[in-house]
């Protein structure tokens, strides 16, 4: 009996397990996806619309798409945020190995969701066209714009743990990235906030917890309370 009741308890972790997987989450835009947006044509592949094994546009991570500038964007602005964020942003740059302009590549409301590099080689694996979802349109902020706006969107692409010391709004980078689940900031020096300190690409998340993406469950505003001391 004991071991029945183990062995179920396995079968459910690895359920859960497999339920947490990128195929059939949004991010799955192959044809065989049970999402609303998807390839129109017979690809089956799920990793091809962001990895390619071979000739990537960027070496890590086998990147299959061309990433936007990182000059050019309109970004987020207020009079409570520190001196070095609002610095930062009012340059419109990210850095140029800026890992959030991975996302941008999808998301900046101007490039195609399929727009890689490197298409299928087989001809049942040929493309069709993808609906557009306007709420991935991120970078879209102002109708009619043409994208690249980040003005009504969280900052990122700043050096938080500078800002941590300027805004007693702010927990150390150190309490932040325990509460975020570690490896939560980026850049040279792992100190900038970036997409990837919200969210986990691979991971879609459950309903009312994790999704979409999120790190960790915002359930009582805990994903916010991560770095805003309040």
């Amino acid at each position: 009996m004991k071991k029945t009741v183990l062995f179920t308890i396995a079968l459910m972790a690895v359920a859960t397990m497999a339920s947490a997987t990128i195929k059939n989450s949004k991010h799955d835009l192959s044809s065989g996806s049970t999402t609303a947006f998807k390839s129109a044509g017979a690809t089956n592949q799920i990793c091809i619309f962001c990895h390619t094994p071979h000739n990537p546009t960027k070496n890590v991570p086998l990147w299959n798409r061309v990433n936007p500038a990182a000059a050019g964007w309109t970004m987020y602005a207020s009079p409570t945020i520190s001196a070095t964020a609002t610095t930062k942003l009012a340059t419109g740059t990210f850095d140029a190995d800026s890992i959030s302009l991975f996302c941008m590549s999808c998301h900046d409301g101007v490039t195609a969701m399929g727009a890689f590099t490197n298409k299928a080689g087989a001809a049942a694996d040929a493309l069709g066209a993808i609906a557009e979802a306007s709420n991935a349109n991120i970078g879209d902020a102002v109708a009619g714009a043409g994208g690249i706006h980040l003005e009504n969107d969280h900052p990122v692409g700043f050096n938080y743990n500078t800002a941590a010391t300027e805004d007693s709004g702010l927990h150390s980078k150190a309490d932040a990235n325990t509460s975020l689940g570690g490896s939560a900031f980026f850049g040279a020096a792992g100190n900038n906030i970036e997409c990837s300190s919200c969210h986990k690409v691979h991971e879609p998340g459950a309903a009312g917890t994790t999704a979409p993406f999120l790190r960790i469950s915002n359930s009582a505003s805990a994903l916010c309370l991560a770095c805003h001391n309040k």
